[in-house]
């Protein structure tokens, strides 16, 4: 099995354990979560499906892929849906300083897998 491969395995146990938490979140009664839920699933069925072209057409197709900012765009949009949907029991103006706090750590978060797949191709490149 090459690295790809296993990478690949590995990013299907995340995105299993994603859809998990996409459908849970289908139940809950805020539209937001809802609709982050809906988003999530429909991105991680796109993310799946683009892994596995990426993968039967080789390394620059899957460069290409890691390169994009789109592929991280479904976890990014759906799980601050998700967030922003769910009820707190605090005040609305710490609700809101929350979800900019949620907010800016998955940007952070993403941005930081972002610049470590890239570094990771460049170095598989050379």
């Amino acid at each position: 099995m090459t690295g790809a491969e296993r990478r690949y395995r590995w990013l299907t146990v995340v995105y299993i354990f994603a859809a998990g938490v996409g459908i849970a979140v289908a139940w809950f009664p805020s539209f937001l979560c809802r609709a982050g839920s809906a988003v999530l699933l429909i991105g991680l069925t796109h993310m799946m499906w683009q892994s596995r072209s990426a993968l039967r057409k080789g390394f620059e197709a899957q460069k290409r892929l890691r390169q994009s900012v789109l592929f991280y765009a479904p976890f990014l949009v759906g799980t601050n849906l998700i967030w922003m949907g769910m009820a707190l029991p605090v005040d609305a103006v710490s609700k809101a300083l929350l979800d900019c706090a949620f907010l800016a750590a998955t940007v952070v978060l993403l941005g930081g897998l972002y610049v470590y797949n890239s570094r990771v191709l460049m170095r598989c490149q050379s």
